[in-house]
């Protein structure tokens, strides 16, 4: 739940997806953080650890966007990286704006990173 917090699980992500860290494009969707009040440090804790690695990090919320904007954009990418936050948020947006629908396809070629409720 802590993202990408030491050297196994960056190792591990950098296996799955076959390519070297600075070859990655990370498609970052926030939304299950949109309902969540208080601080949000741990989001720029994640978003630091991905810019660390020096990955390429695209912010996709797909509860901001329509479905042929956030679709096409996260084909560009090799890596599904869905932050924490609200759970209940988070699975009312990929039910509305057809994430889930469209998931099992995007992971035949794609590797997902989950976070707190993204897991």
């Amino acid at each position: 739940s802590g993202g990408l917090a030491n050297a196994t699980i960056v190792d591990s992500l950098n296996s799955l997806t076959g390519k070297k860290l600075s070859a990655l494009k990370v498609a970052f969707i926030p939304t299950a953080m949109n309902t969540e009040p208080g601080d949000k440090s741990w989001y720029i804790r994640n978003l630091n650890q991905l810019k660390d690695l020096g990955v390429y990090i695209d912010v996709i919320d797909i509860s901001a966007l329509d479905k042929e904007t956030w679709l096409s954009r996260i084909k560009e990418c090799n890596v599904i990286f869905v932050n924490g936050g609200r759970t209940t948020h988070l699975m009312e947006c990929c039910n509305k704006s057809g994430f889930t629908q469209v998931l099992p396809e995007l992971l035949e070629s794609m590797v997902y990173v989950g976070v707190s409720a993204g897991s």
